[in-house]
């Protein structure tokens, strides 16, 4: 069947580059774009550099310091971005980046006028960022999330009259919480956070009054094929249509656009399908056994220096298998749910 042609969020910066925030308001798709450029690699620009400063930054650095597919297409965004009459006065602030055994965390925050946008990194190619993705299921808030809380509160100023708040993937949970655990002072100025496509939050959190505040402030956008943001408790998905089919669902890139805004789409049979069988296999799970787990791949990674998910292209069938028979005291039924759930969470990369 033929792909229908939809506008890309390269081609929609081109189409709207002549046009201030004042001659067409901040929308959906720009949103979208900030919060994709949290991918962006570097963490050594200086506070109040432009977008074209950001960009001539990231094209020096080393392919090694750039992990995975997003950091490469934030470059290319940031390439279209720099020199248009919308985004000229935004300018960067506070880019922080941590990856190592115990965390992969990035953020950066953008200022126009009176107005901050607040963007928090999903998962790139790192182990870190990878275990983090399951340890959501275990843990609140995790070091992560923790980060984020922090950094939010730390960077807004008086100024900063209008806050939003996004990330893609794991920044999108990321911006649900920082928001949700931010100062009043803080949350009273936030005017919409964006999830991205980012999963959710356990039971006991997303029963609170914490998160029913913070849900009124949010859009949950998901592509229509989306095995991330269904991932965990969360409710009012807006559901829209990707071009492409499987993982690449995942990615803002290939989200449908016409003029400003995505275009309506339906939760597809596979994603609705992935979404039950996760939670069925969540209600079986016994967390302890779970989170011994977690334990014993954080110490497979450490003690193979594995870092980044490229470090596995070396990794031997005996170092595999000495990783999973140390996993053989965990309950069987655990171990059993544990990997049919890694079949589906290590696509979010």
């Amino acid at each position: 069947m033929k792909k229908e042609i939809y506008n890309t969020l390269t081609e929609y910066i081109s189409f709207y580059k002549d046009f201030s925030f004042k001659e067409r308001e901040f929308n959906i798709v720009d949103a979208t774009i900030f919060g994709y450029l949290s991918y962006q690699p570097c963490s050594n620009i200086h506070d109040g550099a432009t977008l074209g400063e950001l960009y001539e930054e990231c094209t020096k650095l080393e392919k090694e310091d750039i992990h995975g597919l997003m950091g490469y297409i934030s470059i290319d965004i940031l390439k279209a971005m720099k020199d248009s009459k919308r985004y000229k006065d935004v300018l960067v602030y506070d880019s922080k980046k941590r990856i190592d055994f115990d965390v992969q965390f990035g953020a950066v925050t953008f200022r126009w006028d009176n107005v901050a946008y607040v963007s928090f990194e999903g998962s790139s190619a790192t182990m870190a960022g990878w275990l983090e993705n399951f340890n959501l299921y275990a843990e609140y808030p995790t070091i992560t999330q923790k980060m984020s809380i922090e950094y939010l509160n730390d960077v807004i100023k008086d100024s900063d009259e209008i806050i939003y708040v996004g990330g893609h993937s794991k920044g999108g949970n990321s911006a649900m919480v920082a928001s949700m655990e931010s100062v009043d002072s803080i949350f009273n100025r936030i005017k919409t956070i964006y999830n991205l496509d980012g999963p959710g939050f356990r039971e006991l959190e997303f029963n609170s009054t914490k998160f029913n505040k913070m849900h009124e402030k949010c859009l949950n956008i998901l592509p229509d094929g989306s095995m991330v943001g269904i991932l965990m408790n969360n409710k009012d998905y807006t559901f829209i249509k990707s071009n492409e089919s499987g993982v690449k669902k995942h990615y803002p890139y290939n989200w449908c656009i016409y003029g400003e805004f995505f275009i309506p789409g339906e939760q597809d049979k596979f994603s609705k399908g992935i979404q039950e069988q996760l939670n069925t296999n969540l209600d079986k799970v016994d967390m302890n056994d779970y989170k011994k787990l977690l334990m014993v791949f954080k110490k497979f990674f450490i003690d193979n220096n594995l870092v980044t998910t490229h470090d596995f292209d070396d990794m031997t069938f005996v170092k595999l298998k000495n990783m999973f028979d140390d996993v053989k005291d965990v309950d069987p039924e655990t171990r059993k749910r544990f990997f049919e759930m890694i079949k589906v969470l290590l696509i979010r990369g």
